[in-house]
């Protein structure tokens, strides 16, 4: 006897749980008239504190109240990428629902149709890989999308204003000054040494158009088996696709960007001169080429793969050689 429940199991484990934008800290503030407040705070500290004292709090606490003020308004943007993130995570949880239900229907009409066998138990265990695995490719997308929404939080958290100084702060001497040397006034520039040059990068991947682009896959590959997980760049321990390439080309000394549609750098390189570290990118996921017609991506774990332009419904950006 098939048992069906049990060969479905995995695709309902791979359901994404919901997700709830939370009510923070910064939005309870911003139901509050915390604006009002702040415009108070300088007038009731000037009458506490009188003198060149007063005057420094008055300042500190104005400015204070400004970078308040913006942060709240930034709050905003960060509460509607959030929503947006939780509406992906409900999108991906309700398609890989209606992947979890189509295997279960072609597996009943698989044991009603045909005779019980070893071999129809053979092909029940492959309609049920077969819908794990677009189950996980719906899971790799899904990633891909909150990768993006991380790189537009990255957007609104560079606008995020500095903390002010306190009022009578007083500017320190650099840390490297020598003792006595006055506050304010730089010490005497060190003298210059040749700027040192990163690890000699490995040249031992057959093809590689650079020994960086070589020592890039070299890394890649040491990451072979490691976990997908979303924002992960961490071998044997999490990584997603653009925090696997990102952190291959770091170990040969190239730097390229975090998210996976912005690592479209270098010359692009038609299909028919790819070579090892060309990065394929789409609009959501990136994966780096091996040689051989293979690449390797961060799937779940990361693995190698025939290189492809296809990745559920994703658009491809094109192959790019970031050491070109």
């Amino acid at each position: 006897m098939i048992d069906i429940p049990s060969l479905v199991a995995p695709l309902s484990r791979l359901v994404p749980g919901p997700a709830v934008a939370g009510d923070g800290p910064v939005a309870q503030l911003a139901a509050g008239d915390l604006p009002a407040l702040v415009d108070a705070l300088p007038a009731a500290a000037e009458a506490a504190v009188t003198g060149t004292a007063g005057t420094a709090v008055t300042r500190t606490l104005t400015e204070a109240g400004r970078r308040a003020v913006t942060v709240l308004d930034l709050s905003d943007d960060l509460e509607k990428l959030a929503d947006e993130a939780v509406t992906a995570v409900g999108r991906a949880a309700g398609d890989i629902t209606v992947i979890a239900g189509q295997c279960v229907r072609q597996l009943v009409a698989l044991v009603v149709g045909a005779p019980l066998s070893p071999a129809t138990a053979v092909a029940a265990g492959a309609v049920a890989a077969e819908h794990r695995g677009r189950a996980e490719a719906r899971l790799t997308a899904l990633g891909g999308e909150l990768e993006a929404l991380t790189a537009r939080i990255g957007v609104v958290d560079a606008q995020l204003p500095e903390p002010p100084a306190g009022p009578g702060a007083i500017e320190a001497a650099p840390p490297d000054a020598p003792a006595g040397s006055p506050p304010g006034v730089p010490p005497a520039e060190p003298p210059i040494t040749p700027e040192a040059a990163p690890a000699a990068a490995s040249a031992d991947i057959p093809g590689a158009p650079t020994p960086q682009a070589g020592a890039a896959v070299e890394a890649a590959q040491s990451a072979l088996g490691t976990p997908y997980v979303w924002g992960g760049t961490t071998p044997g321990a999490g990584m997603d696709c653009s925090g696997l390439t990102q952190w291959a080309y770091a170990q040969a000394g190239v730097d390229i960007p975090r998210t996976a549609d912005a690592q479209a750098v270098g010359p692009q390189v038609p299909a028919d001169q790819l070579a090892p570290g060309d990065l394929a990118v789409w609009d959501g996921h990136v994966a780096m080429i091996t040689g051989d017609g293979m690449m390797i991506e961060a799937g779940d774990p990361v693995q190698q793969s025939p290189v492809r332009t296809e990745n559920i419904g994703m658009g491809f950006l094109g192959f790019y050689r970031p050491t070109g």
